[in-house]
C-alpha cells in the first residue's frame, strides 16, 4: 500500500515536472522568435525616422 502511493505521487510529479518543462522550452523558444522578428525590424524603423 504504501509502495503504491510512492508509485502514484512518483509518477504524479514526474508528469508535472514534464508539463513545466515543456512549457518553460516553448516560452522561451517563442521569446528567441520574437525577439529575432524585432530585432530586424528596428533598425529599419530607426532609418525611416531619420529621414
Amino acid at each position: 500500500m504504501n509502495t503504491m502511493k510512492k508509485k502514484v505521487s512518483r509518477m504524479i510529479a514526474n508528469i508535472i515536472s514534464g508539463v513545466s518543462t515543456n512549457i518553460a522550452y516553448t516560452s522561451t523558444k517563442k521569446c528567441v522568435a520574437l525577439n529575432g522578428l524585432e530585432e530586424p525590424k528596428m533598425p529599419k524603423i530607426l532609418l525611416k525616422r531619420a529621414k
